[in-house]
């Protein structure tokens, strides 16, 4: 029996506090085994309490207040 890959979920977050809750609720209610992912924030600065949100589902938040989404994405260069 092939065992499953551990997997991380990275999302780039920028006060998208109408949104975070039910994405990262339904990231944490799927079916792959919960110990088997993780799931990464990471916030641009966000200013409208999407931050405090994130804390309370994700294994890991990462805070980057300077610079865009696509430098969150490559932080080398």
């Amino acid at each position: 029996m092939k065992i499953p890959p551990f997997i991380s979920i990275v999302i780039p977050n920028y006060n998208e506090v109408r949104y975070i809750e039910n994405l990262l609720l339904s990231l944490k209610n799927q079916i792959y085994a919960n110990d088997l992912y993780e799931i990464i924030v990471v916030d641009n600065g966000s200013t409208d309490g999407s931050h405090e949100k994130a804390k309370k589902y994700a294994d890991k938040i990462f805070a980057n207040v300077e610079g865009t989404v696509a430098r969150m994405w490559n932080p080398i260069g």
